[in-house]
């Protein structure tokens, strides 16, 4: 999975939508585009189609999720916090299969 696709997931469908507003980004698709999304939910479909643009450059999707990060951390109702018990793992430089080992790594340290 490429880099600009990753950071896309970390958006939610109500944001990806924002984003394609945006950077008009108009979705026609042809008969055949329309039957290879048709079972995808929106959010995927948002995702695949989005990261195929050039002139969407990942350093864009990243301060989209700084802004997203900076709202969440200071609204007043359901802020972004880490929780007291919570078992914290920076995945900032990892893969998805480092991202996956270390959660079971540490998930068996914890079971244990």
């Amino acid at each position: 999975m490429s880099l600009k696709k990753e950071l896309l997931y970390e958006l939610n469908e109500s944001q990806l939508e924002k984003f394609v507003e945006r950077k008009d980004i108009h979705f026609i698709l042809s008969k055949i585009q329309k039957q290879y999304y048709k079972n995808w939910n929106n959010c995927e479909k948002l995702v695949d189609i989005i990261n195929d643009k050039q002139d969407i450059s990942i350093k864009e999707i990243e301060e989209r999720i700084r802004r997203r990060d900076q709202i969440d951390r200071n609204k007043a109702v359901g802020r972004l916090e880490v929780a007291d018990d919570a078992l914290y793992l920076d995945t900032s430089d990892l893969t998805i299969d480092q991202v996956c080992e270390k959660v079971v790594d540490k998930i068996q340290k914890t079971v244990q």
